[in-house]
């Protein structure tokens, strides 16, 4: 199974994190925290993909292991694993503190859910990140052909095991569950002054459906993994431990697709980046002494997305921008 589907995950991940990056640097997409947060996940999944599910294709079909070839490869890959794995469950978490704050808070959106905070928060997660799996360089080594715990060490890796799974999955998942509670709350009984917009209920549900899509789905896909080392079912069986990595890997390939199901705007945006790169086409056919093509007229859309940025910095988002 692995053999077949890790490659299948890998390339479906990368091109699908290209796309959204590709989405999330247009100018309309820059000015929204979140969108900010979304485009971090995607680099952090994309290094999850190619550290550790491209490598461990490698190792099954060529017999090849990196972390294997030398101690540093083996702490600098382990290292690099797990910094990307628990940025990306934190980043969900700063995704949904930001939209729970601007459903509960409307009036402190402006000033706390900024793309500069959502730069600042990033930029503290890979921090926290960088200097809570620091230990790799000194507990972990090769040992009998693994890349393990060294023998002075073993005694703390029960310890890092539990810490791993309450940093990568439970307690995420605990503050995700209860902040979206909140906005479903809020949005559906409390929301009197969302409510005397016409669309602001339509808006914010599609934003709270992106986010339970997003973080169910993180949820239910990374479980198995924190539970492999303490449920004795998935650590012996083979078959057990190939879904569970697969599913794994899925969680981290899946999110571009997921955006596209449930994000409005993401779609439409994504659409433009097509019709982007066609007009382009077009115009260095004709600068080329091509036929010359015959396109639509600009939309209103178009027209927008083509205003100078310094017209329109200090404007103020529309209600659909959100979306």
């Amino acid at each position: 199974m692995q053999i077949y589907i890790f490659p299948l995950l890998v390339i479906g991940g990368t091109v699908g994190h290209a796309l959204t990056i590709a989405v999330l640097i247009r100018p309309r997409m820059r000015h929204t925290s979140i969108y900010f947060y979304l485009l971090a996940l995607s680099c952090s999944d994309t290094v999850v993909l190619w550290v550790s599910c491209f490598k461990a294709w490698v190792r099954m079909v060529t017999g090849f292991e990196l972390l294997h070839v030398s101690g540093a490869a083996c702490k600098s890959v382990t290292f690099l694993y797990l910094t990307s794995t628990y940025l990306s469950s934190w980043l969900i978490v700063c995704m949904t503190v930001d939209r729970f704050i601007a459903v509960w808070f409307p009036f402190k959106v402006a000033s706390i859910c900024s793309v500069r905070h959502a730069r600042i928060s990033t930029a503290l997660l890979l921090s926290v990140a960088l200097f809570s799996n620091f230990h790799v360089f000194w507990t972990f080594r090769i040992e009998k052909n693994r890349c393990t715990y060294d023998h002075e060490s073993i005694s703390m890796a029960q310890v890092f095991e539990y810490l791993k799974l309450a940093a990568y999955c439970f307690v995420p998942f605990v503050i995700v569950l209860v902040l979206n509670a909140g906005i479903i709350h809020k949005l559906k009984w409390g929301a009197a002054m969302l409510r005397r917009r016409k669309e602001s209920n339509c808006v914010h549900d599609r934003i709270v459906c992106l986010l339970l899509t997003v973080s169910f789905a993180w949820f239910l896909l990374t479980l198995p993994v924190s539970l492999l080392g303490f449920v004795q079912f998935l650590h012996n069986s083979n078959i057990a431990r190939s879904v569970v990595f697969i599913l794994m890997y899925s969680n981290h390939s899946i999110n571009f697709y997921l955006y596209c199901l449930t994000g409005k705007k993401f779609r439409h945006e994504l659409k433009a980046v097509f019709r982007c790169r066609k007009v382009k086409r077009q115009r260095f056919s004709f600068h080329n002494g091509g036929p010359i093509e015959t396109t639509k007229s600009m939309t209103k859309t178009d027209y927008v997305e083509n205003i100078p940025l310094t017209l329109s910095r200090n404007a103020r988002p529309r209600q659909d921008e959100m979306d």
